[in-house]
């Protein structure tokens, strides 16, 4: 593995860490394609299968490029063993110098990588990671080709908000990748392993003009609006806020994580209610909970868009700007 410090001229290898399960052969077909047709040439494809039962044309066809393209490497889970057994599986497999998970029904563009390694060759190996933006498959956006450059206090640019908990849109130094340890009982892992990563390294590049598409998972836990998901949402916030109770971040920083974490608590209880209850009705919910608006946890505006993407129900939603504006006045 290339260390220098001077990586002006040099190509280094990238790792594509691809899990794949069950997944439409049109569609995966898309992604793979892309990614053997990317304008940087010189990757290393790892794809690991966690145990599919179906279909079988994806796999096929997968065992089909491999022999193809020696760039490719294709594991199989003997068994369907989960999201976090893969991911351990694949940063424990790393060949490439420079490192970065793409989901097999998702989609990037062909100068993807390109552009993702290209702020990283004049740093330091190791101490620089890249980011980019993370949109919907489909969604319309306007192309910004900012880029900005964060160093410092890198965990305190994350605990501000300013980088995504997902892993998908980052590119990672080996060094870096191959040392993540994924623990499915933290709730949402991601954010556990962004702050292993942010502690690690000292430059972060946002790439404003790359993205890195997702489409919605019918399945997914990720997009699950079931009362689990506002579980595990609600525990990776307490854990994101309890870890920075322990790092030097500012007040700033700890009272937006605090905010967050509460107002995640609020939802669950809110969701709870509702199920044991069996009630819809709004009124009804902000009575019971009332307690919740005594509490001084400064809901704003972005932490309701982001309760609106987890929850989504309507009567919820419309129930935290009910508190809202009841809290304001």
């Amino acid at each position: 593995m290339n260390k220098s410090n001077n990586n002006s001229h040099i190509s280094p290898l990238v790792t594509i860490g691809i899990p794949v399960y069950n997944l439409p052969f049109k569609i995966f077909k898309k992604l793979l394609d892309q990614v053997l047709n990317q304008t940087y040439k010189k990757l290393d494809i790892l794809v690991v299968d966690d145990g599919s039962t179906s279909p079988s044309k994806t796999l096929l066809y997968i065992e089909d490029c491999a022999k193809k393209d020696k760039r490719i490497r294709f594991f199989k889970n003997e068994k369907n063993m989960g999201v976090t057994f893969t991911r351990q599986r694949i940063v424990n497999n790393i060949a490439g110098d420079y490192f970065i998970f793409v989901d097999g029904d998702d989609y990037i563009e062909l100068d993807f990588v390109e552009n993702m390694i290209l702020p990283l060759l004049d740093c330091d190996y190791g101490t620089a990671i890249s980011c980019c933006a993370i949109k919907e498959y489909g969604e319309k956006t306007k192309i910004n080709n900012k880029t900005v450059k964060y160093d410092g206090e890198i965990l305190e640019h994350f605990f501000q908000g300013r980088f995504t908990t997902s892993l998908n849109n980052k590119m990672l130094p080996a060094s870096i990748a191959s040392s993540l340890k994924f623990d499915e009982t933290k709730g949402q892992e991601d954010v556990s392993v962004m702050i292993d990563i942010f502690k690690q390294c000292k430059q972060v590049y946002r790439l404003y003009g790359t993205i890195y598409y997702y489409r919605k998972r019918r399945n997914s836990l990720s997009n699950s609006c079931s009362k689990r998901m506002a579980y595990l949402v609600y525990l990776s916030s307490k854990y994101n806020y309890e870890q920075a109770r322990n790092l030097e971040i500012s007040e700033k920083a700890l009272e937006r994580l605090h905010a967050v974490y509460k107002l995640n608590e609020f939802v669950v209880a809110c969701i709870r209610y509702q199920y044991a209850n069996n009630v819809s009705r709004e009124d009804d919910i902000l009575k019971e909970l009332k307690t919740y608006t005594q509490s001084d946890f400064g809901i704003q505006e972005g932490y309701l868009k982001k309760i609106r993407f987890v929850v989504k129900h309507p009567k919820l939603s419309k129930m935290f700007y009910k508190i809202k504006y009841r809290k304001n006045k």
